[in-house]
């Protein structure tokens, strides 16, 4: 599967693999078939610029997984332990400043993101990751990693936070300073 995860590429693996109940592949099919008329990415495109954590995109994998949430509860578990050592890659990157080093190492921490929900780090990472990809060193390079380094604290502290069905998991979490976003 590539990252983001796509919920419709997703279906289509359960699918392949699911095995405990005869109906299961159709059910999985029917809803990736449902979810890409509704467009996968409209989420993104609507998101507000100062969203923080868009919890309704871990709300997207319970279709997926059990009633105690055990698979989200896993990738969510994933990023908070991974996360650290992304943005240990990336100030690596920034003291050899090796461009094309500091561009996997935002892309990675861009997909992990994007996965969880946490949609200023994404974007944050992407905007870094594109001026890479222009064949110069960024000249916001080392306040781009810093500002990376602090929205993945903030993303880690809400995603700690994030319990499905308690109220945390209905509300977009936003920036300092910002109205919460009702997630969509």
């Amino acid at each position: 599967l590539a990252k983001p995860m796509r919920i419709d590429e997703l279906s289509e693996t359960l699918a392949r693999y699911a095995l405990e109940s005869s109906t299961a592949p159709e059910l999985v099919a029917a809803y990736a078939r449902i979810d890409s008329v509704k467009g996968i990415n409209s989420l993104k495109e609507s998101a507000p610029q100062a969203m923080l954590l868009d919890s309704s995109r871990l709300d997207r994998f319970k279709e997926f997984d059990d009633e105690q949430r055990t698979m989200t509860r896993e990738i969510v578990a994933l990023f908070i332990a991974d996360a650290p050592q992304r943005v240990s890659d990336i100030q690596r990157a920034l003291q050899l400043t090796a461009s094309s080093e500091l561009s996997k190492a935002v892309h990675a921490l861009k997909g992990a993101a994007a996965n969880v929900g946490a949609v200023a780090l994404a974007d944050a990472c992407g905007s870094l990751e594109h001026a890479c990809l222009q064949g110069l060193w960024p000249e916001n390079a080392a306040a781009s990693v810093e500002q990376i380094a602090q929205l993945t604290d903030q993303s880690l502290g809400a995603l700690r936070q994030w319990e499905p069905g308690t109220g945390n998991g209905e509300v977009a979490h936003s920036l300092p300073g910002d109205r919460p976003h009702r997630a969509a």
